[in-house]
């Protein structure tokens, strides 16, 4: 089971779109994270969380074979691919294989709760973006 985890370094009232944060992939005893890097990998979380959702998509529908995902301001990086029937999640040290129903249901159910703590703020300075990935991503990859 592929399990994905997001959080904000710093939380304070001023939550933007812009807030730094750290991506966490478990599967197993393997882990993919941006967490207590040197230097720092932590990335523009909203932002970032947006893009992936839409790097997903786009490899679960076809579109690509490989993408590789940057964070928002960040050195973190993953590539997303298919081998086979599979898709996989890796970095130079790990490599995740997954089915894409459960890619996609672990995704959208971590990235929709870590969306939920914080969209009143969010909405409150107009950005929408993640939202609309998460919309997006539902419609299209969670049939």
């Amino acid at each position: 089971m592929i399990k994905f985890k997001f959080s904000i370094s710093l939380i304070d009232d001023e939550i933007s779109a812009f807030e730094q944060g750290d991506m966490e992939i478990h599967q197993n005893d393997s882990v993919i994270s941006s967490c207590n890097k040197v230097p720092d990998q932590s990335m523009m979380i909203f932002v970032s969380l947006s893009d992936l959702l839409d790097s997903v998509y786009k490899v679960i529908l076809g579109g690509h074979n490989k993408i590789k995902f940057i964070g928002t301001d960040s050195s973190f990086s993953i590539d997303i691919g298919k081998e086979g029937k599979l898709l996989y999640i890796g970095n130079a040290e790990v490599k995740m294989f997954v089915n894409h129903k459960e890619l996609a249901s672990s995704l959208y159910n971590e990235a929709y709760a870590f969306y939920m703590l914080y969209r009143k703020k969010l909405e409150e300075n107009s950005y929408f973006d993640l939202r609309d990935s998460l919309s997006n991503f539902k419609s299209n990859c969670l049939n």
